[in-house]
């Protein structure tokens, strides 16, 4: 698969591949939750976007349950679809990563 080309603020280029998501996973997927429930697909559109290419079932899934085993995400079945939310916990915790990164990237975004 081709490098994806992102467009931000009026400019394009082709996303990095230093910039994969591995090891934000968990946080790509509390910052989506913090608007409302999601299902599992929805989360792997949004995180496609992101990142530039397809997350796999094998990758999203397991990540989600275990953020549901840290109590940060609550898992809901109604009929045949599964919604995912954050708990309280979650939303603290989305909270104080977004303040570590912002602080991480400071000098980055500056």
């Amino acid at each position: 698969m081709p490098p994806a080309r992102v467009v931000c603020c009026g400019e394009e280029c082709v996303a990095p591949g230093t910039l994969d998501l591995r090891g934000l996973l968990g946080f790509w997927l509390l910052w989506e939750l913090r608007l409302g429930p999601l299902l599992g697909a929805q989360l792997a559109d949004r995180l496609a976007w992101r990142r530039g290419q397809e997350v796999s079932p094998g990758t999203l899934y397991p990540a989600l349950a275990a953020l549901a085993r840290q109590g940060l995400v609550r898992k809901a079945r109604t009929g045949r679809d599964t919604h995912y939310t954050l708990t309280a916990a979650g939303r603290r915790e989305v909270r104080c990563a977004r303040l570590v990164l912002r602080a991480m990237m400071r000098d980055v975004m500056a």
